[in-house]
């Protein structure tokens, strides 16, 4: 099957990417340059940097990359592209968006996620492809409540599944959204292109925990949150795995909740994160982390502190019996939460100071 798949440079899309070469399929990427880095060269670095890219050995022909822009009309593609995809496409991958949660303009920043499923849509009817494969995300169960929303990512990801749901009628689309919780860099590598999601925690408690004041966690983490706290992770090539699934067997429309069966502990979460770096298994006494800090730093804290409490609080009520029966059928295992898969994440990160392909 040959897909068109978007956001290829971020986490879901590049294990997405490889899990779809893995399966034998062909992948039109679209994409975008940077800093003189045309999309190609860019999208073949960052899924050559993924550890097991060589031994896979995938055929060169597999893999093509055309220049896009998922805000723009034809998400950017020309005359020519559009020729070349029309009728070529069995569906289109939609995993572009953005994650900002505090940025200068999150509003305008996160506005992608509403204008870029649009021209998604759009590109489907133009390329007459039926299948869309939307990736959202886990934590709508709120909004849908009518109980509102914990962030503006949240709310333009409502915003788009709906956009969604009113064009597809139009061009008679088959919709399948992925809804993932909060998702990190695989589980065997660690490899992740981007550090959004649980990353700018987990730097913080490296921090804490080790790089500079060794403290332990119940030192620095508000008591609430260290003791009750809870945070549902999924790795992303378990995502990956599920989105594959779904975009080959076409099953018609359906929402695919993908979700650990059992949340993180916060606290044993940061517990192997000191662990990591050779702090000691908590226990009383020692430095408040607190009293070390400069003012700037304080604020800094006390608002990754305030970005992360809604997302430490939850359980995800979430039906997730479509997903299980996928995973049953394709022989997919569920999540563990395996102490090695975050210290995969430790290792990657750190080994390139987080900084992002």
């Amino acid at each position: 099957m040959i897909f068109l798949l978007t956001g290829v440079t971020g986490l879901v899309g590049s294990h997405t990417a490889i899990v779809l070469l893995a399966g034998g399929h062909r992948v039109a990427a679209l994409g975008r340059g940077r800093g003189g880095v045309t999309p190609e060269q860019r999208i073949r670095e960052i899924l050559r940097s993924w550890p097991g890219w060589r031994e896979r050995n995938f055929p060169v022909s597999s893999l093509s990359v055309v220049e896009g822009d998922v805000s723009r009309p034809d998400c950017g593609l020309g005359a020519a592209e559009l020729d070349l995809l029309r009728g070529n496409i069995d569906g289109i991958v939609h995993c572009a968006a953005s994650v900002s949660f505090g940025g200068q303009n999150p509003g305008q920043e996160l506005a992608v996620n509403v204008a870029g499923v649009r021209q998604v849509a759009e590109l489907a009817g133009a390329l007459a492809c039926r299948r869309i494969v939307h990736v959202s995300t886990a934590y709508l169960e709120q909004g849908m409540r009518g109980d509102g929303f914990r962030s503006a990512y949240e709310q333009s990801k409502m915003a788009g599944e709906r956009v969604l749901a009113e064009i597809a009628p139009r061009y008679d689309l088959e919709v399948a959204v992925v809804r993932p919780s909060i998702v990190t860099g695989d589980s065997v590598f660690g490899f992740s292109p981007t550090y959004n999601g649980i990353y700018p925690f987990l730097r913080c408690a490296a921090q804490f925990g080790a790089r500079r004041h060794r403290v332990r966690p119940s030192h620095w983490l508000p008591e609430n949150l260290y003791r009750a706290g809870r945070v549902n992770l999924v790795p992303a090539d378990h995502v990956a795995a599920v989105i594959r699934g779904v975009a080959e067997e076409a099953a018609g429309s359906a929402v695919y909740q993908v979700v650990a069966p059992v949340s993180w502990r916060v606290r044993d979460l940061v517990e192997v994160v000191a662990g990591h770096y050779g702090v000691a298994a908590d226990a009383t006494g020692g430095p408040d982390a607190q009293e070390l800090l400069t003012e700037s730093e304080k604020r800094s804290f006390a608002s990754l502190m305030e970005m992360y409490a809604p997302y430490f609080t939850v359980d995800l009520p979430v039906d997730g019996s479509a997903t299980a029966a996928l995973m049953k059928r394709r022989g997919i295992p569920p999540v563990t939460n395996d102490p090695g898969w975050i210290r995969a994440l430790l290792t990657w990160g750190s080994q390139r100071n987080w900084r992002e392909a």
